[in-house]
């Protein structure tokens, strides 16, 4: 794996810690994450499937919050934002184990 994409994993590690301190809304996290997947130079498509799949369900979460014109998650969305962010962090250890 490159010095880039290493940068990039840890960064993407980085906005996740900013966002459950409270540092990072939702949508930058999102948009974050968005961003950092794009300057990837090479990744394994399994991996890349995993990542948008938990990626949307912020994105889903974060969506019908918008739609519905509230400024906070409800608990069941709190709870898949949460489960969604560890399949994150799973998929991102997998990139700075050895």
């Amino acid at each position: 794996m490159s010095e880039h994409d290493q940068r990039q994993f840890k960064l993407m590690s980085s906005r996740i810690e900013d966002y459950e301190a409270g540092h990072l809304p939702l949508g930058g996290l999102i948009g974050d994450l968005e961003f950092l997947r794009t300057a990837l130079e090479k990744e394994d498509a399994e991996w890349d499937r995993q990542y948008l799949t938990q990626l949307g369900a912020l994105e889903e979460c974060y969506a019908v919050m918008l739609d519905e014109e509230r400024s906070a998650l409800t608990v069941p969305e709190r709870l898949l934002v949460s489960e969604a962010i560890d399949s994150l962090k799973d998929l991102l250890s997998e990139k700075s184990s050895p």
